[in-house]
């Protein structure tokens, strides 16, 4: 899982920091030894925050060496976003690409074992809309499809088709499998981690 800041216990569960992958970035591109870099990504996403900037930054190193992202396993959602910013994206042929959208958890606050009362400043009606009424779920999922937007834009944008292309065939939010992954344009072709090395 992708997360702004790592902490022991995100460290301990193999979770990705994007503040040390931003760090790590850095040092690659400014190491003449360095000639290109290699993404391993096997990721499920993660949270919104700081995944825009961080792509921008993939993108904008390709400017200056190659960025290769091979997906081994999982590439999803947050963690397909910063793949799509690479020069080119690799995957193995059981790899699972996609999960382009954005979903959010909402507490429900009619629940039985909610026994806070919560109170919202009357100038601010929007800032926790209550997810079983009908003006709640559109103002959340309001804010849901402009993320989702945005994310699409950028996949757009990365990997040099449309947004219509991408809402419409890279999978619709589900996931696409290896070769269909190439096929429809999710990645550019199969191969392996330790073939990518070799290169």
């Amino acid at each position: 899982p992708i997360y702004r800041k790592a902490n022991l216990f995100t460290d301990i569960s193999g979770a990705t920091s994007l503040d040390i992958f931003a760090r790590d970035l850095h040092v690659a591109m400014d190491d003449p030894a360095v000639g290109s870099v290699l993404l391993h990504i096997d990721s499920p996403g993660g949270e919104v925050g700081h995944i825009n900037e961080t792509a921008a930054m993939i993108r904008a190193a390709t400017a200056v060496k190659p960025v290769t992202a091979y997906v081994s396993n999982l590439g999803a959602s947050a963690a397909y976003w910063l793949a799509s910013a690479a020069s080119e994206i690799v995957c193995d042929a059981m790899a699972m690409l996609g999960s382009i959208g954005v979903i959010a958890a909402v507490p429900n606050p009619h629940a039985e074992d909610d026994t806070d009362i919560t109170f919202v400043s009357s100038q601010s009606p929007s800032k926790r809309p209550d997810p079983t009424a009908d003006d709640g779920r559109a103002e959340i999922q309001a804010t849901l499809d402009t993320l989702a937007g945005i994310f699409i834009d950028r996949v757009a944008e990365y990997r040099g088709t449309t947004p219509l292309t991408v809402q419409e065939t890279f999978g619709r939010g589900g996931l696409v499998v290896g070769q269909d992954a190439v096929r429809v344009g999710l990645a550019d072709r199969l191969g392996s981690f330790e073939g990518l090395v070799a290169e």
